[in-house]
């Protein structure tokens, strides 16, 4: 999973997992680059699984 600048290695440790049918919960570990805005970043991240993939819930 790309996850866009400010990013440094992406996604490397993901789960992923459901309670409910419809209900997938993620967690991913995100490494940053010093430049990013971590907070911002975390709220795009966030927003783009929600977006496109349907996971409401995400612990980054």
């Amino acid at each position: 999973m790309t996850m866009g600048a400010g990013v440094g290695s992406a996604a490397h440790d993901l789960h992923v997992w459901s309670v409910a049918v419809g209900d997938a919960s993620l967690t991913p570990d995100v490494v940053l680059t010093s430049d990013a805005a971590s907070i911002a970043k975390r709220v795009a991240i966030a927003t783009m699984l929600e977006t496109r993939f349907g996971i409401h819930h995400s612990t980054i």
